[in-house]
């Protein structure tokens, strides 16, 4: 690997996002290799994109105009990256950039790297509410189901894609948070060599996610599946 693009999709994230970038940019200026760092600002109603830029002048910043959904803001981050692999990374630093170590040894091996906090080795260093933690694995379990997906964690943030995953962003269908579950059913189907990596993980109590956007998600592992099944 020569050069890396780490993306974060955020909304709202004026709070949270400084500190994950930070935390970032401590990580990258110690390693070997080319680094950029991309914030897709996905019609932020608190200038989260504008203040990056002025923290961080760095830092690349897309601002979409309107809220368009996690899934097209990391579809956007992705073909406007220039690195050999493309890192997701949730705005609320939720794993450490540090955890990308774990990564590099599957590298020249893997089209996808996926970080996993279900899986042995992950350290859950806060958890989740009970009832969040429950609704979470059921949910992981029926998206597993139904997509016919061997994979633990299916919705953790960190990922990692080689520039050989173009097709899997170019005919996304999904738009918002089922889109882990889209592109690795699409990996999946095209053969592309996946790894599930354990990583650090801390909740965060303040998240964005709506009640609406897990019915939403529920809905599009189906669609999901129907798209898959008819285009591959």
């Amino acid at each position: 690997m020569n050069s890396l693009s780490i993306v974060i999709p955020a909304y709202n994230e004026a709070k949270r996002l400084p500190a994950a970038v930070r935390d970032i940019l401590n990580y990258v200026v110690n390693q070997p290799y080319d680094t950029e760092i991309i914030v897709v600002d996905d019609g932020s109603k608190d200038n989260t994109g504008q203040l990056i830029q002025s923290l961080y002048p760095s830092v690349v910043v897309l601002l979409l105009g309107a809220n368009m959904g996690k899934g097209e803001a990391m579809r956007r981050g992705f073909f406007a990256a220039r690195g050999d692999y493309i890192l997701f990374t949730d705005a609320d630093g939720s794993t450490p950039m540090s955890e990308f170590e774990k990564m590099k040894p599957y590298i020249d091996q893997f089209s996808v790297i996926m970080g996993s906090r279900r899986i042995p080795g992950a350290d859950i260093r806060v958890p989740q509410h009970f009832f969040k933690a429950m609704s979470g694995r059921l949910g992981n379990l029926f998206i597993r189901f139904v997509l016919d997906l061997p994979f633990k964690d299916t919705q953790c943030g960190f990922k990692a894609f080689s520039k050989a995953c173009a097709p899997l962003f170019e005919h996304m269908e999904v738009r918002r948070f089922g889109v882990d579950f889209e592109l690795l059913a699409r990996a999946q189907k095209l053969h592309l060599a996946i790894q599930e990596i354990p990583v650090t993980w801390y909740n965060s109590n303040t998240s964005s996610v709506r009640l609406k956007d897990y019915f939403q998600t529920y809905l599009d592992v189906f669609k999901v599946r129907k798209e898959i099944r008819r285009y591959g």
